[in-house]
């Protein structure tokens, strides 16, 4: 079976448009078994690649091209991993690239277990008899080029476009790329159009039979195994990780038999996932901002639920006070790293990754990369420039874009001001159809606002690296860099943050009053004066004139009501304000369905605007765990409608076990599912307790300084 081995996908940026997803679907469609990708100078999408590869039970073949010196020539090297040392070879071989060094000796002792593919043009240099690894050198269907050389051939034409009707756009890519304008006539050729596989084989047998044995011989050994556990970096080599995480979290447990227990099941539980070490790095760095006065905020996301967190520092939002569920950070029946978000002063967050680079080592620590895109205005604005439109017809053209539409497809459907000037325009329809197919592609590398990742083992072992100002850049996502299992922290620098770090200094210097973030008074009246005033004028989330107005109405009178607010003023949420503002005021009876929902929901009167609330729903009124709960709040929350629908059949079970009808059950499943049907919407997004806890403690801090 043939293996189209040299395809490039997005990550050769500008180069390709053949989109990873995509790339897969069409192949499986067309009966491969093998598949490769080859992409120019990175591996960003190899371990996507080949995850997606393996769930549709294809053979993923991991590539990369490569310019290396030889023999004082620049020479353009392709390097294949046969097995998973392969694999971990090529991480460092483009990795070393990445970091400036392009002589081929630089990578010599990397070579194990990988193939090295080499354009016919350079294969009778004499260097590479020398070389300890496999060499082919790669050919098209089209021919060799006759050159005498020692190296057995091997099938590798280039793709760079899935469909026909992508041939023009690669060829506009390719202008864009240049800053050259398009040559519209340009004959265009087929050559770097995806094959179906028998396709291949025809072409290659008539004049390469040989090359095709090669290729056969060579896929039928290459495999990679992903599937082994890494394990998390040690915080003290001395000591045992659980036994000093239970002496640290005891050291400030409040009082009392409910804290007791939930600390002895949050220990239980991350003990058992293995995340004992992670609890105390993550205190550790909290205790260095602390030391070095860089205030980290009160604690957001679903670590916020989390005594253990609390307890340690990490979070200053005390949990069983507050009714927050461990379940939403930590969830024993879906094993996930777990995510705590570190927030800091935005000129204070490169403090933090210096002390992590000392205190674990810089091949230890690295940020994690993103990509800047082409979007809408910028392909729109591209595409045009390559065929020749002018500035003032570009602008006049990109103003006719909405805010509020999403794709160019869909401001083509939406937008009838634009659709009636594309079609007046033959020149403008061709524009347009190209922009829209590149629109999206990757067209540089950027770096993860939050993301930082830190292993016990050197990174490079793991993941693909690149330089960056102060820390290396990981070349895979934050997605892939998780599902490896690499811990990975999020330390996002706000300037909201920043500003209440000047103001405490402004207060201290004029004032001489020291105030504590983490110790202000949340039911000051003179703050909450201010709220119900609306005078919110520069405080984050709650300076919008309809967020002022709604404070206005709702008339907030202690903190939870302004954690409420900072919740249902969201879209989806926003429609139940009317309804929430009389409801409060007395001006509107509170109903339920059903009495298992009265304590529940009397709290928001009535109105669900948590996605905690699904998960005591689920608990008190299905007998549901709180984590097979999170389960179905996470359906919900990731938009899995299918998996939500396959929770319905339990959900419905559990109801009638515990004594409500049928019909009780139904109607209750529905209110879930009015739930997930705007989310799936995209009409709310309505965020946990523990995150507008946060979102509502920052503003406080902000208007009391104010």
């Amino acid at each position: 079976m043939f293996a189209q081995l040299n395809t490039k996908t997005e990550y050769s940026f500008l180069d390709s448009v053949v989109r990873v997803d995509d790339y897969l679907n069409m192949a499986e469609k067309m009966g491969y078994k093998q598949l490769g990708i080859c992409d120019v100078g990175n591996l960003h999408g190899a371990y996507h690649f080949a995850l997606e590869a393996q769930k549709r039970n294809i053979q993923p073949i991991i590539g990369i091209e490569l310019v290396f010196e030889l023999e004082s020539l620049p020479v353009s090297f392709s390097f294949i991993a046969k097995n998973t040392e392969g694999y971990k070879n090529l991480l460092k071989i483009s990795s070393s690239h990445n970091y400036g060094r392009h002589r081929f000796s630089d990578i010599g002792s990397f070579l194990n277990n990988v193939v090295l593919v080499v354009p016919e043009s350079y294969a009778n240099l004499s260097a590479l008899s020398q070389i300890q690894a496999e060499v082919y050198v790669g050919i098209s269907p089209t021919g060799a080029e006759g050159t005498s050389h020692q190296f057995p051939y091997l099938p590798f034409q280039s793709v760079r476009y899935l469909s026909q009707a992508d041939n023009e756009s690669l060829e506009v890519l390719h202008a864009i790329r240049d800053l050259m304008p398009y040559n519209q006539e340009l004959t265009l050729s087929n050559d770097q159009l995806l094959q179906r596989p028998e396709i291949y084989e025809k072409l290659y047998a008539k004049n390469y039979p040989q090359a095709l044995d090669n290729l056969e011989h060579l896929v039928a050994n290459i495999s990679y195994d992903f599937s082994g556990k890494l394990g998390l970096p040690q915080f003290d080599k001395q000591r045992d990780a659980a036994e000093l995480l239970r002496e640290r979290a005891e050291v400030n447990l409040p009082a009392g038999e409910d804290y007791r227990a939930r600390l002895e099941h949050e220990l239980s539980v991350i003990h058992q996932m293995g995340f004992d070490d992670y609890f105390l790095i993550v205190a550790d760095l909290l205790r260095y901002a602390s030391e070095n006065d860089i205030y980290c905020g009160m604690g957001r996301g679903s670590a916020a639920g989390s005594l253990v967190a609390y307890t340690l520092g990490i979070t200053h939002v005390d949990p069983v006070a507050n009714n927050l569920f461990f379940e939403r950070f930590l969830n024993p029946e879906r094993v996930a790293m777990p995510d705590i978000d570190i927030d800091m002063p935005d000129t204070k967050r490169s403090e933090l990754l210096a002390y992590m680079k000392r205190r674990y080592g810089s091949d230890h620590v690295a940020q994690i990369v993103t990509f800047s895109t082409l979007g809408k205005r910028q392909a729109l604005r591209d595409v045009g420039k390559a065929f020749g439109m002018n500035e003032a017809e570009l602008s006049s053209l990109t103003r006719m874009l909405g805010q509020r539409f999403g794709s160019l497809r869909d401001e083509y459907e939406e937008n009838p001001k634009l659709k009636a000037e594309i079609l007046r325009d033959s020149r403008l329809q061709k524009v347009f159809e190209i922009a829209t197919r590149i629109e999206g592609l990757p067209r540089q590398t950027s770096t993860h606002a939050s993301g930082v990742v830190l292993s016990q083992e050197s990174l490079v072992n793991y993941v693909p690296l690149k330089p960056s100002d102060d820390l290396a850049l990981t070349q895979y996502e934050a997605p892939d860099v998780e599902a490896i299992g690499l811990l990975k922290i999020d330390f996002l620098g706000l300037r909201n943050l920043t500003i209440i770090e000047r103001l405490r200094e402004l207060v201290q210097k004029r004032k001489n009053v020291h105030i504590d973030p983490l110790h202000i008074d949340l039911e000051d009246e003179k703050t909450l004066a201010l709220f119900r005033a609306g005078n919110t004028l520069g405080i984050f989330q709650f300076e919008n004139p309809q967020m002022r107005r709604f404070l206005r109405n709702l008339a907030p009178t202690k903190f939870e009501d302004i954690v409420d607010a900072t919740s249902i003023f969201r879209p989806g949420p926003s429609q139940f304000i009317p309804q929430f503002v009389a409801r409060r005021h007395g001006q509107e009876k509170v109903e339920v369905i059903d009495d298992t929902l009265t304590e529940i929901l009397a709290p928001t009167y009535g109105i669900m605007i948590y996605q905690e609330q699904i998960m005591q729903v689920a608990q008190r009124f299905a007998g549901f765990s709180l984590g097979k709960a999170d389960l179905l709040r996470r359906a919900i929350s990731k938009k899995k409608g299918k998996e939500f629908e396959e929770l319905q059949a339990e959900f419905l079970a559990g109801s009638l076990k515990l004594g409500h009808t049928e019909t009780q059950a139904m109607e209750i499943y529905r209110l879930i599912e009015r739930f997930l049907r705007i989310l799936l919407m995209r009409l709310l997004f309505s965020v946990q307790d523990p995150h507008s806890l946060f979102h509502s403690l920052l503003p406080d801090g902000m208007d009391r300084k104010k």
